[in-house]
């Protein structure tokens, strides 16, 4: 059964203890560690082991940080950086998730190089946390580096090394329970994309009977009001499967501040003139495990989103309602200003817009 590789990456002298007890704790937590000194990580015979270490990185789904006192070896391919430092940036390149922990002796010394930093005497300053004073700039700058970055940058201090197994513990059962709510939601999205599909199979059934009536009882008129009736149905379509996915519609709109909106070629635009629609954009993982940025279309306080560009086979579903979605805001286009106020006078029997009491 496969498991999760995770990448240790501290200076191993000053750490070694601490290393050894995290590798018992992480083979019991049903992990894969991987440590250099332990065999782990494959030396390549053409590549420096520096270069080893950091490419083997990309064979792991986790990254564990550990900061200490010591800068470590410098990195082989990038002097200014030690093979720590490259090992991060490596796992940060790669979108791994990133748990860092440092030596509390270590934060606390970093409290007082931030408030000295741009005291000329700071290099005078002893720190007796760092082993080395030449590097304790170099630490202090790699420690800002991880707190500083915009997404996965927690930093969590640690006296004893069971204080890392106890937040490890917690973060990665958060991870789980994370995972297990993304498949949830996806069945959810699932289970409706059917639904709406279902409906409009069933819509197109329905118009197909009524026109086969209509064209019985008058032959002449019959080609003129069908056609007005398909685009009337159609534009009501748009709306309707908007608030099944959303599960509600307009909620912070009232019927006259949408009517007044001049529908333009872009259905997207046209929901975000409203005051209950935007765009975002979010990192989505595929079938790959490859995560790249989506916009998105979010309703406010809606349980979901929905894929402007999603995948034709990865995201079916909802590639096939987007599709049905530009075709139903064309039909709704169409419409006269009487027709399209027609259409929202009805959406408002089932999908209320914003109450009368607070219009």
């Amino acid at each position: 059964m496969a498991a999760p590789r995770v990448f240790l990456s501290s200076t191993c002298y000053d750490l070694a203890e601490v290393r050894d007890s995290l590798e018992s704790f992480m083979a019991g937590a049903g992990m894969q560690p991987c440590l250099s000194e332990h065999g782990d990580v494959f030396f390549h015979p053409d590549l420096h082991t520096h270069v080893s270490c950091v490419s083997e990185i990309s064979n792991c789904q986790l990254f564990v940080l550990i900061v200490g006192g010591r800068f470590g070896g410098k990195y082989v391919a990038d002097p200014a950086k030690s093979i720590v430092n490259a090992e991060y940036a490596a796992a940060r390149e790669l979108g791994l998730p990133v748990f860092a922990f440092v030596k509390r002796e270590v934060l606390d010394d970093h409290r007082l190089y931030q408030k000295n930093k741009n005291n000329k005497a700071i290099d005078q300053i002893e720190f007796p946390s760092i082993e080395k004073q030449e590097h304790a700039r170099q630490i202090f700058e790699f420690i800002d580096h991880v707190r500083l970055a915009k997404t996965n940058n927690g930093i969590t201090s640690f006296e004893f090394t069971r204080d890392i197994e106890d937040l490890l513990r917690k973060q990665w059962a958060g991870m789980l329970f994370e995972a297990l709510q993304q498949r949830r939601l996806r069945d959810q999205i699932d289970a409706q994309m059917n639904v709406l599909n279902k409906l409009a199979t069933t819509g197109e059934q329905l118009e197909q009977l009524v026109k086969k009536i209509y064209q019985r009882i008058d032959i002449e008129a019959a080609p003129g009001v069908i056609k007005d009736v398909e685009e009337i149905s159609e534009a009501r379509d748009f709306f309707k499967e908007l608030d099944i996915y959303f599960e509600g519609l307009f909620v912070k709109s009232t019927l006259e501040e949408v009517a007044a909106i001049n529908p333009g070629a872009d259905w997207v635009k046209f929901l975000t003139a409203t005051n209950d629609f935007k765009t975002a954009t979010y990192p989505v993982r595929g079938d790959d495990e490859e995560t790249q940025n989506m916009k998105c279309l979010e309703r406010f306080g809606a349980p979901r989103v929905l894929f402007l560009n999603p995948h034709t086979e990865i995201h079916r579903p909802m590639f096939l309602l987007i599709q049905r979605l530009r075709k139903s805001y064309a039909a709704f286009r169409k419409l006269s200003d009487e027709q399209r106020a027609g259409v929202l006078r009805e959406i408002e029997e089932f999908a209320p817009f914003k109450p009368a009491t607070q219009r």
